[in-house]
């Protein structure tokens, strides 16, 4: 549907980010950006306001749910961060960039990922723990309380003089880089499973390689990107 899409609206080109996001390129016309969203939104691809998506930018760890050495369910985590962000009107006020990563470790751990508030959870000693960390502060928490807590350091960072915010920034925790490369099959530990890391050169998609990508999925997993 994505790769029809950027052939409908766009000129046939997507784009990943490293937030993790694909980005249709080449709009045709201006007027076409409303159905586009509606499409996006329709196949839960997209928040139902501009705002919401603006400040939608959480890195989760990608194997989350296939990945049995991933601690928790971090796409659980996120999905309640995101409805919980949705909820605090302080928030609006967060720069367009700031970020949040919920990380669960694994195979493709996210710890160089770098984000304002960071989420981590571990299972280590059989008991799951969750830290939630951000300007040096860090707190343990229950899992029930992670989004919460992630609020909570936002809303203070939003609260901040934009000086505060900008030297904060400029010091480095607000950095996004890309975790670790990770191509061809990735081997889960103790099973017979695993995944398969794809990397288009540059980050550039053409809709008929994310087609193609797709129907590989289908064939020979379990239909996941």
């Amino acid at each position: 549907a994505v790769a029809e899409a950027a052939c409908t609206f766009g000129n046939g080109f997507l784009q990943i980010t490293q937030r993790a996001n694909l980005q249709l390129r080449g709009l045709k016309r201006p007027e076409q950006a409303a159905p586009l969203a509606a499409r996006m939104q329709s196949l839960g691809l997209a928040s139902p306001t501009p705002a919401q998506e603006r400040l939608r930018n959480i890195l989760v760890s990608p194997l989350s749910g296939d990945d049995p050495s991933i601690a928790g369910e971090p796409l659980a985590v996120a999905a309640a961060l995101a409805a919980r962000m949705a909820e605090v009107p302080a928030l609006a006020r967060l720069p367009p960039k700031f970020g949040f990563v919920v990380d669960g470790g694994g195979i493709l751990p996210l710890s160089g990922a770098r984000a304002e508030v960071r989420i981590e959870l571990d299972a280590e000693g059989g008991t799951l723990r969750c830290r939630v960390s951000a300007q040096g502060e860090t707190i343990l928490c229950d899992i029930a309380e992670a989004s919460a807590a992630a609020c909570a350091f936002a809303a203070r960072f939003a609260s901040e003089q934009p000086e505060r915010r900008a030297s904060a920034r400029a010091a480095g925790w607000g950095e996004f880089l890309p975790p670790q490369r990770a191509v061809g099959f990735l081997a889960y530990a103790g099973t017979e499973h695993g995944a398969f890391g794809l990397a288009p050169a540059f980050g550039v998609l053409t809709a008929e390689m994310l087609a193609h990508a797709a129907d590989l999925a289908g064939r020979f997993a379990d239909g996941r990107l």
